[in-house]
């Protein structure tokens, strides 16, 4: 596999190839300022209401005084009230937090930004024992639950960067082996998200987005099922960008599934192509991913897309997925962005020698 495996030491086997954006000490300042700015007036909004103050110095004054004018701007949501017993301060986060994303996000197109980013959603249910989250054995999906919010934050960044496909690893055939109150658990509780998906001020409807199912769905229970193939049948016609969830899914199976279709298709003793293969994976139509995300450290595959990751950026960032946020984005997008000319080159060259 001539993937570029993502390594914390740096230790990349293209030296030379920069980013365009990194190559520009203004530019990368910039975006370390918007990036700073956004962070911090998160990480601020989510203290709930508590006054805060900003203070500058005059002057002519060594004392600060409280700037309530700029505190308006910065850290509007701790001057909001509370309207007719409900909050505005989550309408005004959101305005703000737009706005400063457009600005993180016109910076990162200056150079290229990936068509197609897939994510294998690791640490769930270890983020929900560190957290204590299931300590109530009826719920051993709680982990899963804060993942879903984690996705639907993430698929909302990727689209207004940009990026028109995402693919997420949501279910493996081998999971079927974990407990069976775990197994329906999780059944349930992917049932409830997909139909959340199709409700009236879900990102689908915002995107205009498309959903896929891959994988061997006659192995879901029939609620799932069912819940999947309305799903798809409702967004087919969209034309904006595209979700993949990879559920019931191993890549082996994938592949076994492409050779016995080619089989079907092809006459007695005729040989079967590689084109033959492409055109009956579950991924036929999509482009391949240039960039798999793993998240909580782990450096495996795991049985997903390995037939279209020849020439994909491997990261595998620390942070369990429920904790994956833009800022680990951004950085995937930009460490991406660095090594794009070397596996662009390294392609040509391959696909040259065929």
């Amino acid at each position: 596999m001539m993937a570029s495996q993502y390594t914390r030491s740096g230790l990349f086997p293209f030296p030379n190839s920069n980013s365009p954006l990194l190559s520009s000490p203004s530019l990368f300042l910039w975006l370390s300022f918007c990036f700073t700015t956004f962070y911090y007036y998160s990480r601020l909004a989510t203290q709930g209401q508590r006054k805060v103050r900003c203070f500058v110095y005059c002057r002519n004054k060594s004392t600060p005084r409280t700037t309530y004018g700029f505190t308006r701007f910065l850290y509007l949501p701790s001057l909001l009230m509370e309207k007719n017993g409900k909050s505005m301060i989550s309408k005004a986060i959101g305005h703000v937090s737009f706005v400063m994303r457009k600005c993180l996000f016109s910076i990162l197109s200056i150079g290229p930004v990936p068509a197609h980013i897939a994510f294998i959603m690791d640490g769930n249910r270890r983020y929900a024992k560190r957290h204590a989250l299931h300590q109530d054995s009826t719920n051993p999906g709680s982990g899963h639950r804060v993942g879903f919010k984690c996705l639907i934050s993430t698929l909302q960044y990727c689209y207004e960067m940009g990026v028109k496909y995402v693919t997420v690893y949501a279910f493996s055939i081998d999971n079927f082996k974990r407990d069976p109150q775990e197994v329906q658990s999780l059944m349930d509780l992917m049932k409830e998200k997909i139909d959340e998906l199709l409700t009236e001020d879900s990102v689908l409807k915002k995107f205009d987005a498309r959903i896929n199912f891959w994988g061997d769905l006659q192995l879901l229970s029939e609620p799932v099922r069912l819940a999947a193939k309305k799903a798809m049948d409702m967004t087919v016609h969209n034309k904006g960008p595209v979700l993949s969830v990879c559920v019931a899914y191993t890549s082996t199976n994938e592949i076994t599934h492409a050779i016995e279709a080619s089989v079907r298709e092809k006459q007695e003793n005729a040989p079967i192509e590689v084109s033959d293969l492409d055109r009956n994976m579950y991924t036929a139509g999509c482009l391949e991913p240039d960039i798999i995300i793993r998240t909580s450290g782990e450096t495996r595959l795991s049985n997903f897309l390995l037939w279209q990751s020849d020439f994909t950026h491997l990261q595998n960032p620390n942070p369990l997925w429920p904790e994956f946020s833009l800022r680990h984005l951004v950085w995937a997008v930009l460490e991406y962005q660095n090594v794009h000319g070397y596996l662009k080159k390294r392609k040509g060259e391959i696909e040259k020698n065929k």
